[in-house]
Order: C-alpha cells, then sequence, then structure tokens
C-alpha cells in the first residue's frame, strides 16, 4: 500500500513547504525507506537513479526495480526532487564512495 512521503524532510522544511502538495510524493513502503535513505533518488522527468554506494546485488536481493519510474510529476515537484537529490542523495552517494575507497 503506498504512502505519500515529503520529498524534502520537514526538519529541513519550512512551514509553506511543509503544506506544499508538491512536496509530497506516493511510495511503496520499500521505495519510500530507500528514497528516505537516500539510496534512490527520481529525476524530475521520474527516472529513478540508484546511489552507487548500494550494490547492485544489494539493489537486487532488496527488490528495487531500476526501471521503476515515478509518475503523476508536476513541474513544481522539481525543486524538491532537487533538493533531495543535492542534500541527500548526493550525500550517501559521497560517502558511499567514501566508504569504498576507505
Amino acid at each position: 500500500m503506498p504512502t505519500t512521503i515529503y520529498v524534502m524532510p520537514c526538519r529541513c522544511s519550512t512551514n509553506k513547504e511543509r503544506l506544499d502538495p508538491f512536496n509530497g510524493i506516493s511510495l511503496s513502503p520499500l521505495y519510500d525507506r530507500a528514497f528516505d535513505k537516500g539510496y534512490i533518488t527520481f529525476s524530475t522527468e521520474g527516472t529513478i537513479e540508484l546511489s552507487p554506494s548500494v550494490p547492485v546485488a544489494e539493489v537486487r536481493l532488496l527488490g528495487l526495480r531500476t526501471d521503476a519510474r515515478l509518475t503523476g510529476l508536476g513541474v513544481k515537484h522539481g525543486a524538491y526532487l532537487n533538493y533531495h537529490r543535492s542534500e541527500i542523495w548526493a550525500k550517501r552517494r559521497m560517502n558511499g564512495q567514501a566508504e569504498q575507497q576507505g
């Protein structure tokens, strides 16, 4: 059953952003958790982007589909998705690269 989640976390959002319907997307619990932890993100077109910090074997084990697509996005979702990519997903990505090198 899908749940609606914040794209920009509440702890980082203003009251106006928390109430903005474009700061929300509906995901299954599996994708919700992976999105929240920065293992995945979505482009403004809805294509999934996997963090390089997650090995492909683990992606398959978790059941994440690399061809998953988020539908129903509007132009106004873009700012929130850009925030998620730069502040949550990219940081997970950098941490994963540091772990692989270290």
